[in-house]
């Protein structure tokens, strides 16, 4: 993905690659990602095998992104974008007017494509929203902004996201699997309304739940101010009572104006019961001000049911046990003991490319009847088989029993979560890269990403699904994804 906005700098870049919630444990949700590529405009850059993009800013600008002073009711003619087909085929590709955001620990950042339009994104008007390039040719579309009579003052954020509609696609018939690629990018957008600039940034509140790993404490933020405010910095801390619980740094970043974040602070040691109350301090300082939260919060009685389903129950049951249910209890556990011996035995290798499709066939096929959610982990491995048996060791602690972890060969794993939401895996989505970091693994793994299928999904709408999604968690450049058939 390529957003251009100019406070995406490269200590942003490497700091938005490493894991948010490295707190988290139990789970791991991948897609496989390649990041971080701006395209300077006027200049082709190297977008990947589809295409090739440039950008001409109708003011001589240098900039990496289009930015272009306006008028309400008047129309700005921003520039143009030019898309190049290097190939020897036609190229079919694809723009979308996409919604400016802030990421949840700050930083500029581009919604879905298929997420409708709001504020300023509106105004974009595109020359044209499908193309199709002959071989070894280009096209030109041009960008401007019809800015409304009823537009205020301040600075806009949208962009546009380019992506190409056929995949790339490497058939292995002896593994019995198709992986494609998929690439979508991102051109930042900011209007400048000329008018009174005014920054504000305040707290809305604080929220405890309760995820598979730990307990998180989320901040809410927003920017209801017009200035796209640059290099907003604070601090959060959580007590209960006297005892510090978690404290957290923000490092400066950029906070989109019109725009709001939910920002998380886990808290993997903590296993509070229902109707714990704790204390949220927080502070964000902006060119302009300073925003501060002072709050109480609640563990609610859900949160602790959703802990006890994740947590080990503590205490014993009151009551006695009669011996003839004891005797059976016993005769059960042998044999429960036997067939834990053959599951552990059989949980120290992963499944073999055919089994792993062969699961995820059928676990979309369960997924559909039942409504209920399906999660996946692609994890790129640089390794031997042997040293993927050591990945699954390090892993299975960390995944309930439902969950598998497959082989999808060329050093490349699966993990596939049955009945895991989508908030649930993207909340675990870094820890077990940080369970692989300690146990001397991470070099050997790419970043890991959350993949959540909602019921009803084939396998290649499945993976189609992640590919727009992680666009969107890159800072800068293009990425790709694999495809499953």
């Amino acid at each position: 993905m390529l957003t251009c906005l100019p406070s995406t700098d490269r200590k942003r870049c490497s700091r938005r690659l490493e894991p948010r919630l490295r707190d988290l444990r139990r789970f791991l949700v991948v897609a496989l990602t390649l990041g971080g590529l701006c395209v300077a405009p006027g200049v082709a850059g190297a977008a990947g095998p589809g295409v090739e993009l440039s950008i001409h800013q109708a003011s001589g600008s240098s900039l990496r992104y289009f930015k272009l002073n306006a008028h309400a009711g008047t129309v700005a003619r921003a520039g143009s974008i030019t898309v190049a087909n290097p190939t020897g085929r036609p190229v079919k590709v694809r723009l979308d007017p996409v919604n400016g955001l802030t990421d949840s620990m700050l930083g500029s950042d581009y919604a879905l494509a298929g997420k409708a339009p709001s504020g300023s994104t509106r105004w974009l008007d595109l020359g044209a929203r499908r193309l199709t390039i002959p071989p070894h040719s280009s096209s030109s579309v041009a960008v401007a902004i019809l800015v409304p009579g009823s537009a205020k003052p301040g600075d806009y954020l949208s962009g546009i996201s380019i992506q190409t509609l056929q995949r790339e696609q490497v058939t292995r018939p002896a593994r019995g699997m198709v992986i494609g690629e998929t690439y979508r990018y991102v051109i930042g957008v900011e209007t400048l309304l000329p008018g009174r600039r005014r920054p504000d940034i305040h707290f809305t509140g604080a929220r405890v739940v309760r995820w598979p790993a730990s307990v998180v404490f989320l901040l809410s933020a927003t920017n209801s101010g017009n200035v796209i405010l640059k290099n907003v910095y604070g601090n959060a801390r959580i007590t209960q009572g006297s005892r510090q619980v978690r404290s957290m740094t923000i490092p400066p970043d950029t906070f989109v104006s019109h725009t709001g974040i939910q920002i998380p602070l886990s808290t993997p040691g903590e296993h509070p019961r229902a109707g714990t109350v704790y204390r949220v301090r927080a502070k964000l300082v902006y060119s302009g001000g300073v925003a501060y939260l002072d709050t109480y919060v609640r563990f609610g009685r859900h949160a602790a049911y959703v802990q006890s389903q994740y947590t080990p129950r503590r205490g014993r049951d009151a009551g006695g046990v009669p011996w003839a249910a004891l005797g059976s209890a016993v005769a059960g556990l042998l044999a429960l003991a036997l067939v834990a011996l053959w599951w552990r035995r059989r949980r120290r290798h992963p499944l073999s490319p055919k089994a792993t499709l062969s699961l995820l066939r059928r676990r979309l096929a369960v997924s559909g009847e039942q409504g209920a959610p399906l999660s996946l982990i692609y994890l790129d491995v640089v390794a031997s088989r042997g040293v993927k048996r050591r990945f699954v060791k390090v892993l299975r602690p960390a995944l309930r029993g439902a969950d598998a972890i497959g082989d999808l060969g060329n050093g490349r794993l699966l993990v596939i979560l049955p009945e895991t939401s989508d908030e649930l895996a993207r909340g675990l989505a870094s820890e077990l890269t940080a369970v692989l970091g300690r146990a001397g693994l991470g070099h050997m793994v790419g970043p890991t990403h959350a993949l959540t299928a909602d019921a009803g999904l084939e396998a290649e709408q499945l993976i189609a699904q992640v590919n727009n999604q992680r666009a969107d968690d890159q800072p800068t450049g293009y990425r790709a994804a694999g495809t499953l058939a």
